[in-house]
């Protein structure tokens, strides 16, 4: 009765793979940097479910409570820290062919005071003052909708290379 998952990293870097049909790669906030594929198994799945491609939005924040409140039937009311958790418990709508994600909206980015730099900092390109650890800006998606406050990262587009017989760089 075991659950196995797999689960990639944010799109692949733009200067070596291309992330098509998505706009963008790593460091990016446009989709080939943000969408990644995950695959996960279980016996306990029913047949229905089995084998179905489910698009539903999710964060990584929803793994904890997916495994602990879904698989384990655990509880993380009471966690401990000093507000409730930001994820949501996925494992309903994987057990149900076809259901919506619990979850609605994501934020991709946060800017706040929590992440700020001094200007000498590597990361920060000013001469004075905080600068943000996000050069993006914040982000956030609602549904099929995303609002990006800010330079949304490299727009390199890399198209996949001509079909040769030798080697493509």
């Amino acid at each position: 009765n075991a659950v196995v998952a797999f689960c990639s990293d944010n799109g692949g870097p733009l200067d070596h793979s291309t992330n098509a049909p998505l706009r963008g790669g790593k460091h990016t906030m446009w989709e080939g940097g943000l969408k990644v594929i995950a695959w996960v198994y279980s016996p306990l799945f029913p047949a229905a479910s089995r084998g179905m491609v489910w698009d539903g939005m999710m964060h990584a924040s929803d793994w904890l409570p997916t495994w602990v409140e879904g698989v384990a039937g655990g509880s993380l009311d009471d966690a401990g820290g000093p507000r409730p958790l930001d994820g949501h418990n996925m494992w309903t709508a994987w057990m149900t062919a076809n259901a919506t994600s619990p979850r609605v909206e994501v934020i991709h980015q946060v800017v706040n005071k929590y992440n700020k730099l001094t200007a000498n900092s590597q990361y920060c390109n000013k001469t004075s003052g905080p600068c943000s650890a996000a050069p993006f800006g914040p982000v956030i998606r609602v549904g099929r909708y995303k609002l990006i406050g800010g330079d949304p990262g490299d727009v390199l587009l890399l198209p996949w290379p001509t079909p040769s017989k030798s080697a493509v760089p």
